[in-house]
């Protein structure tokens, strides 16, 4: 930034923050502090919360005003004023999404979800899964709309008394009932008898369906029904998935392909190599952090599942389709990957009888293992037998490769949740732009520990995606299972399980 820009008055910076709230990246830190210039910048976009001064965080207006417009500004609340039931019952009022993304204990807060319902029937959809089965609940939300229903959990549509509550504060909710309770004449002449207002018409063609079998199912939600929801759930899904397979692609192509140069001499030393990953790990999640969060790891989406699944809106079935996104970016990128020119330069003709050669077999090892930076153990190019390294096959045992690839893993993850977490004050929001930067470095550092054992995978899209390409090359049991076996390679996975321990650890310590 030139002087002329720092010297600019504060009259000139206000001005430009009214224009774009995105001048506040580099307008000096004293507008931060100002209740009016952070109201306006909040108006325009709830991410503007982010750079308020930490006394602006716990004031009300400032906070609501920007949770209008985006729920997820509720991230930048001050920790206090998020942690207030009041103050989220508010929010809610402003933007219902907000019980979307509040902390877990909010949406299992009976009497707050209760009280959100009041404001508006559809904070059901984001109330706890056991409360969605509180027939007290429910009905309060069916009081006031009977397609509340739809946010009940079906079991409910098959109990006999909560149904007939229902159906006697709404006759609409006829529409729900279960299987079970639609040939239940009984249960209507109940209703009927008990004074419920449900028009004859409604009444005639409900028991004529009955006696012709031929009950409707529950209706399905509307659009009007998610009207509150800022995009289409499966658009925003899709996004994610391309996201992540886009960032893990990055992955593969700076990562792998910088292996794939030391074909040619381009490096020295592992600490080359070991920066250019890390390097390719910050740009990827700089780039698709936005659009899915840059997982860009099965192993640390597993551990958000295990971990926080709430926080961040993990499913058994959003899991699945983000690690299928993950191994099909590292399957695709690794087709543009340097490395087969040089592999071509090395190998000499292959056929099918010279891989299944033992001998053949640890040389292609050694040429795939480089190309395609696919996790071996011991790493060829420092064995003895094909490299200048300390180490023989024997040597690093396949419970070894597996627990060094676990214990990296949980390393890599024990950052990632420790820098990511809200509760964490060491980085304030200016400095959360580098946090994608400290997650590249921590995998820069732990490369040169750990890759001369295994090859450090830790992330198990970057290696088996190549893997998938080996195989699909010609390179057989070279490439699925490994000479040594695949199995070591779930590593990561074991790693990530043993986070959910380091996690408890990790909140009970930031809670103190």
């Amino acid at each position: 930034m030139g002087p002329a820009m720092y010297a600019m008055d504060l009259a000139a910076w206000r001005a430009a923050v009214e224009c774009d709230w995105r001048v506040l990246d580099v307008a000096p830190k004293e507008l931060c502090a100002e209740h009016e210039v952070m109201l306006s910048a909040v108006l325009q976009s709830g991410q503007a919360l982010s750079h308020a001064s930490e006394e602006l965080r716990g004031v009300r207006s400032v906070a609501l005003a920007a949770i209008r417009g985006d729920a997820t500004a509720l991230e930048f609340v001050s920790p206090q004023l998020a942690l207030d039931t009041t103050f989220i019952l508010e929010a809610a009022a402003q933007n219902l999404r907000v019980l979307e993304v509040c902390d877990a204990e909010h949406r299992e807060d009976r009497e707050l979800i209760r009280a959100a319902i009041k404001q508006n029937w559809n904070a059901l959809r984001y109330a706890a899964p056991f409360l969605r089965r509180d027939a007290g609940v429910c009905l309060e939300a069916v009081q006031q709309h009977w397609r509340a229903l739809l946010h009940c959990d079906e079991a409910m549509w098959s109990d006999r008394d909560f149904m007939y509550q229902a159906i006697r504060c709404r006759w609409q909710s006829f529409q729900f009932l279960g299987p079970d309770l639609r040939e239940d004449h009984q249960l209507v002449l109940e209703v009927v008898v008990g004074g419920a207002c449900v028009p004859a018409q409604a009444l005639c063609n409900f028991a004529e369906q009955l006696n012709q079998g031929k009950v409707a199912a529950a209706p399905k939600e509307t659009p009007e029904d998610r009207r509150l929801s800022c995009k289409d759930d499966r658009i925003v899904l899709l996004r994610a998935l391309a996201a992540e397979a886009i960032g893990t692609g990055l992955i593969v192509l700076f990562g792998c392909g910088s292996v794939c140069a030391t074909l040619s001499g381009a490096y020295s030393g592992v600490w080359q190599v070991a920066a250019v990953w890390g390097l390719g790990v910050s740009l990827a999640i700089y780039c698709t952090a936005e659009a899915s969060g840059a997982h860009l790891n099965p192993a640390v989406t597993l551990a958000f599942l295990l971990v926080r699944p709430q926080a961040h809106g993990m499913t058994v079935v959003k899991c699945s389709g983000v690690c299928l996104a993950l191994e099909s970016g590292g399957f695709s990128l690794i087709l543009e990957s340097p490395g087969f020119d040089g592999v071509d330069a090395l190998e000499d003709p292959r056929t099918t009888s010279s891989v299944a050669s033992p001998d053949r077999s640890f040389q292609l090892q050694h040429l795939v293992s480089n190309s395609e930076n696919m996790g071996y153990f011991p790493n060829p190019g420092l064995s003895k037998e094909y490299g200048s390294g300390p180490y023989t096959q024997d040597d690093v045992s396949v419970f070894g490769a597996l627990m060094t690839e676990a214990w990296g893993t949980l390393i890599l993850a024990f950052v990632i949740f420790g820098i990511t977490n809200g509760r964490n004050k060491v980085l304030g929001s200016a400095e959360r732009v580098g946090v994608p930067f400290v997650i590249g470095m921590t995998v820069a550092v732990l490369l040169p520990l750990y890759a001369p054992i295994t090859q450090a995978g830790w992330n198990p899209a970057r290696d088996f995606g190549p893997r998938i390409v080996a195989a699909l090359g010609g390179w057989g049991e070279v490439a699925i299972p490994g000479p040594r076996s695949g199995f070591w390679t779930l590593g990561p996975d074991f790693g990530c399980t043993s986070k959910r321990v380091a996690a408890l650890r990790r909140d009970v310590l930031m809670a103190c």
